[in-house]
């Protein structure tokens, strides 16, 4: 795969998605040359079960409505 065109169109090497298939609240895209670690650090995050504080009045979302 050529990375430029991984990064320009929709031919991603590696993709992370959160949320229902039909309209996912999160989504990532990487290409080839994307460091390991990067992928391996940001993967870890986003897979901890430990809650993430948030203070509701700062935090806006398009899935407003959706279950918490």
């Amino acid at each position: 795969m050529d990375p430029e065109a991984e990064l320009t169109t929709r031919e991603t090497r590696w993709e992370l998605w959160a949320g229902p298939p039909d309209f996912p609240f999160w989504y990532a895209t990487a290409s080839t040359n994307t460091p390991t670690v990067l992928l391996k650090a940001v993967t870890e995050c986003i897979s901890d079960p430990a809650p993430l504080p948030r203070w509701r009045e700062d935090t806006f979302s398009y899935g407003e409505g959706k279950a918490n």
